[in-house]
């Protein structure tokens, strides 16, 4: 886990988090439905992690988006699917446990 001014940033999160939103777009291709997937952080090091590696990746899919957003940029909005990321070495070890393939 990183401080990055005074906010945190969790690479190995930010790759978890990558995973998961690569196996919902495993699970949805093909489908002929709309997917809204939010992922969401209290830290601006986070988001701006996780938008960094996530890029443009999904963008030629018109029927699967991917927001990530503070906390507050997701207020009175809904998507399909939410991913918290909270950066922290307890949420880490919970999903290394949950054995994410």
């Amino acid at each position: 886990m990183d401080d990055v001014g005074h906010s945190r940033r969790n690479v190995v999160e930010v790759d978890l988090v990558m995973k998961m939103v690569h196996n919902l777009f495993k699970a949805w291709s093909g489908s002929r439905k709309k997917l809204n997937i939010g992922v969401i952080s209290p830290y601006t090091a986070q988001v701006l992690a996780i938008k960094g590696k996530l890029g443009r990746r999904y963008n030629d899919f018109e029927d699967f988006e991917v927001k990530v957003k503070s906390v507050d940029g997701f207020q009175e909005r809904e998507e399909d699917i939410i991913v918290i990321s909270t950066s922290s070495a307890l949420s880490m070890d919970f999903w290394q446990q949950a054995n994410i393939n």
